[in-house]
């Protein structure tokens, strides 16, 4: 420990100029350095590839019916799981919204691609 205060404010003096200088020279050598590779993202269930169908894109506006359904089927799907886990008074309302979204999806899905059933 110092005790004479002309080297204690000399020390200090010392140190921070010393940091100052650290803190100017390091943004320099890390802009210098290389960035690392980007890391491969290996899934835990990707042992095996994605089935052909899924790459397929559909083409006929049959093809593009059945796609658009199963997806508003899996959308309501969705809506009424979120609605089971709701209050029993707010159930009835909300399970009656997903079918009003749904209809409402379905609708626009025949109107745009004509009605495969």
């Amino acid at each position: 420990m110092v005790r004479n205060p002309a080297k204690r404010r000399d020390s200090v003096v010392c140190a921070i100029m010393l940091g100052g200088a650290l803190s100017l020279l390091a943004p320099l050598s890390v802009a210098q350095r290389p960035l690392p590779p980007v890391p491969a993202i290996v899934w835990p269930d990707s042992v095996e590839p994605d089935p052909a169908r899924w790459t397929q894109e559909d083409v006929t506006p049959e093809q593009k019916f059945k796609t658009a359904r199963a997806e508003a089927v899996a959308a309501h799907q969705d809506a009424q799981n979120a609605c089971k886990i709701m209050p029993n008074e707010d159930q009835r309302l909300c399970l009656g919204q997903a079918r009003v979204v749904f209809d409402s999806d379905m609708q626009a899905i025949r109107q745009r691609f004509g009605d495969f059933r």
